[in-house]
């Protein structure tokens, strides 16, 4: 699961990413200019 999301009176997005078999998650910044929201959440699930 890979969550993004960013907030409009914000400059910084932030990413939450978990592994499905595992018991932690990774929470940082996102620094690539072409994943950038304008503003929002979004969710993606991968599925086996």
């Amino acid at each position: 699961v890979v969550v993004s999301t960013k907030s409009p009176k914000s400059d910084k997005q932030y990413v939450w990413e978990a592994v499905a078999d595992s018991s932690s998650y990774e929470i940082r910044e996102e620094t690539d200019p072409e994943k950038r929201l304008k503003r929002g959440t979004e969710i993606t699930l991968y599925l086996r």
